[in-house]
């Protein structure tokens, strides 16, 4: 008796689906891990990146991920192990309202925005809101968090009136050292 069998067709997983994969809960402690207990301490950011040997991101993510200002100082991460892996993680830092304030971002470019928003929540009591727009389909949402940093805000970014998933969730905080 002879069998026939077709070829093995190995299943391969991409970085989208291991995205898609993230656990809005989880994406979230990764954000309040990262940024959330950092808000103003950049400095404590970037030597936790290094010290858990995230992959700097590299051209063109830079230009791509970067604030609008083209010479605000920044740098950015993939990280693709530990909580909420794998995610993007950013810095910055830019004046407002006279004070230097540190920005700090993660995000999932397949997680649903208000799932996500939902998960925050549960971790974060987000204060009074400061804006709430969308333009040109993109969603721009902001709270003030004055519990974690007096003047510091949350937000979220995304674009699903577009029709597309993905969050963008940062803390803006003065800078706490010098």
């Amino acid at each position: 008796m002879v069998l026939f069998c077709g070829p093995a067709v190995a299943q391969q997983r991409t970085v989208g689906d291991m995205f898609r994969d993230v656990a809005p809960i989880s994406f979230v402690k990764a954000f309040v891990g990262h940024c959330v207990h950092n808000a103003g301490r950049l400095d404590k950011v970037g030597a936790a990146a290094q010290a858990l040997e995230y992959a700097d991101t590299p051209e063109p993510f830079w230009t791509m991920l970067a604030p609008q200002e083209a010479g605000a100082p920044y740098h950015s991460w993939f990280a693709i192990e530990g909580e909420g892996s794998p995610f993007l993680l950013g810095i910055s830092e830019a004046p407002l309202n006279g004070k230097t304030f540190q920005m700090c971002a993660v995000s999932n470019p397949f997680m649903d925005a208000d799932i996500a928003l939902e998960a925050l929540q549960t971790i974060v009591s987000l204060g009074t809101t400061l804006t709430d727009e969308t333009i040109a389909g993109q969603r721009y949402r902001a709270w003030l968090v004055p519990d974690i940093v007096q003047d510091a805000f949350i937000a979220a970014s995304d674009i699903q009136n577009m029709g597309s998933t993905g969050v963008t969730l940062s803390i803006a905080a003065p800078k706490l050292y010098e």
